[in-house]
């Protein structure tokens, strides 16, 4: 009894050791999975030429909305992307204007950005009324933990 026990180990171990070339991982990244904590802060205003004053503004983070002060907590390894959405909206006009900006941020990004954070340039352009054409720009701010 003792022998097959051994038998059975013995051969457990073997297979669980023994993958063929063909199926193993070149690149492991299990050991490189980080996770980051990704703060959406708000935005600032850094020109205004007549677009409006009340803004909606949230960032979309793996198909799910941010607000201002709110963070969203991601796993991220080396080799893989973050897709990030900036969004502005104007709000209580007859018309609002509305703007987005995709970013891709890969590993290296987040890892730098680490205890600190980056911001993204939003430009808004007013579509109606006698000042459509118009621009307003802001930054989106984030920090990394």
């Amino acid at each position: 009894m003792k022998f097959l026990f051994q038998m059975c180990l013995m051969s457990l171990l073997i297979s669980f050791t023994s993958v063929p070339n063909e199926l193993r991982d070149e690149n492991p990244i299990c050991n490189d999975l980080k996770t980051f904590k990704i703060t959406f802060i708000g935005i600032k205003e850094i020109s205004n030429d007549h677009v409006g004053n009340e803004w909606i503004s949230y960032c979309e983070i793996d198909d799910e909305n941010i607000f201002k002060d709110n963070s969203k907590i991601i796993n991220l390894s080396k080799g893989e992307e973050l897709k990030l959405i900036s969004i502005l909206g104007e709000v209580n006009e007859k018309h609002n204007d509305y703007a987005k900006v995709e970013s891709t941020l890969n590993y290296s990004d987040l890892t730098n950005y680490q205890g600190s954070g980056f911001y993204v340039l939003v430009t808004i352009k007013e579509g109606n009324g006698r000042y459509a054409g118009n621009e307003a720009q802001f930054k989106f701010l984030y920090s990394i933990e």
